[in-house]
């Protein structure tokens, strides 16, 4: 099953116009999150990819149930707070949780059409898939054929969010963190407007994988390619 949550309706895949082709003829590469994080091509590599961080606040805070509700990553109807000053914090250090995706399945897209910054960075290939949710959804169904079907959670496709990976329990995004990219220098990740398609497997080893979809080249063209 998709979930597409993306707010753009057309996407575009960048490449080397040779990775291009065997794309447009139906050979689809679905990576992980650990290998972006160990990638050899700096430009790719993230290694905070699937990870967060959220903190108390700084000085003496008194936590409402629903403030202590976030900043242990429970839901708020499992805690109770009897009284004020029942549960208070010392600084942003009080509390620090720290989450981590082991690892899942990604495919990887831009909003941008034919952008320069991209095709500088990626290779001078762009393809437009004209109709995101029938491809994604014709990808999941070749994914789960392939690895262990019943151990994949629901495919959620959404855009990245460009926010911190520390953050307060006040000003944390509410995205899930497979979703979550920094801002800013060095890599500059906000310039890809990037929108993904994450599989969550449970409890098994993942790797990299090519799938052979010939019908999906149906759902795509060539905008730019050298």
């Amino acid at each position: 099953m998709v979930i597409y949550r993306s707010v753009h309706h057309q996407l575009f895949r960048y490449s080397s116009p040779d990775v291009s082709l065997k794309f447009l003829q139906g050979s689809v590469k679905v990576t992980t999150l650990k290998a972006c994080r160990n990638a050899e091509k700096e430009y790719f590599k993230d290694e905070g990819e699937g990870t967060q961080a959220i903190t108390s606040l700084p000085g003496r805070n008194s936590l409402e149930a629903s403030d202590l509700a976030k900043l242990l990553g429970v839901e708020p109807a499992a805690i109770h707070v009897n009284g004020e000053n029942a549960v208070v914090t010392e600084g942003i250090d009080a509390i620090r949780r720290k989450e981590r995706l082991a690892d899942a399945f990604i495919f990887c897209t831009s909003s941008f059409e034919a952008d320069p910054h991209m095709l500088k960075k990626f290779g001078n290939g762009c393809i437009k898939i004209v109709n995101p949710v029938n491809f994604f959804e014709l990808l999941d169904d070749h994914l789960r054929r392939v690895v262990a079907p019943i151990k994949l959670e629901h495919c959620i496709v959404d855009d990245v969010e460009y926010a911190p990976r520390i953050g307060t329990y006040r000003n944390s995004s509410d995205k899930h963190i497979a979703f979550l990219k920094p801002s800013g220098q060095p890599k500059d990740f906000e310039k890809e407007s990037e929108v993904r398609a994450v599989w969550i497997p449970s409890q098994y080893a993942i790797e990299p994988i090519f799938l052979n979809i010939p019908v999906i080249a149906n759902l795509m063209e060539a905008i730019t390619s050298e």
